[in-house]
């Protein structure tokens, strides 16, 4: 009898445990999305405007075929990533350059994603985000040597929109392989 019981609060357990697993990650999954929402709605600067700033900015699963550990780890990329976007997006000279309603928007979508991620972090993760800090100074040093101008940000902002849209699509990762870096 005790057996039973046993295995009857296992199984409870486990099936609260799925069920709770679940509603988070949908929970997350739409905090997450929201994101990329909010990042267009920051689109100040009409596009044919800034061809003549445009650039690429090379992030770590697109140099090459993103290989099976890769993809594994995507999750500790979308972490470092958004810590990434986080900061660049928090600085002074990005205050000026959005308008602040919708920069606190993305700040707070950002943060409250940042939050659900921080209980994923694993050792590899560290790793992973040396290699993203070390990217992410292409994008900052394009920023300074454009003098923080309003088409270097709606560079920017495009591109990290890419980016999070290749990581919350895997299937699509690497297409881009063939352009160049900058």
């Amino acid at each position: 009898r005790k057996v039973q019981d046993f295995l009857l609060a296992e199984n409870v357990l486990a099936s609260r445990a799925t069920e709770w697993h679940t509603q988070w990650k949908g929970r997350h999954r739409r905090l997450c999305t929201g994101i990329l929402v909010l990042m267009t709605q920051l689109k100040s600067v009409s596009s044919p405007t800034c061809l003549k700033d445009r650039t690429y900015f090379r992030v770590p699963w697109e140099r090459g075929t993103v290989t099976q550990t890769q993809k594994t780890q995507s999750t500790c990329f979308h972490r470092q990533m958004l810590q990434q976007i986080f900061g660049l997006f928090s600085t002074e000279h990005s205050q000026a350059a959005w308008s602040h309603a919708a920069l606190d928007n993305l700040l707070s979508s950002l943060h409250g994603c940042l939050e659900h991620r921080e209980e994923e972090d694993t050792l590899a993760c560290l790793h992973l985000g040396t290699v993203v800090r070390k990217d992410f100074r292409s994008p900052c040093l394009y920023l300074q040597e454009k003098k923080y101008s309003r088409c270097a940000w709606e560079v920017v902002r495009a591109e990290m929109e890419r980016h999070l849209f290749l990581l919350s699509h895997p299937s699509r990762k690497g297409e881009s392989d063939t352009q160049d870096s900058p």
